[in-house]
């Protein structure tokens, strides 16, 4: 909701290796806007974790 209202400044995403049977796809629902973003940091992590960040360029 942030994210397509234009109220978020960064994103924080952290990648786990997990299987899912539908997949999981959390920004689906940003629907037809194209949002530009520039990465902050990069962090990999033991057990294949790897922590994004990313600044969200308005």
């Amino acid at each position: 909701q942030c994210i397509r209202a234009g109220l978020a400044d960064e994103l924080h995403i952290d990648i786990i290796p997990v299987f899912l049977r539908a997949g999981f796809r959390p920004f689906e629902d940003i629907g037809n806007k194209s949002i530009k973003v520039e990465r902050i940091k990069v962090v990999e992590l033991p057990a294949s974790r790897t922590h994004l960040r990313f600044r969200v360029v308005k």
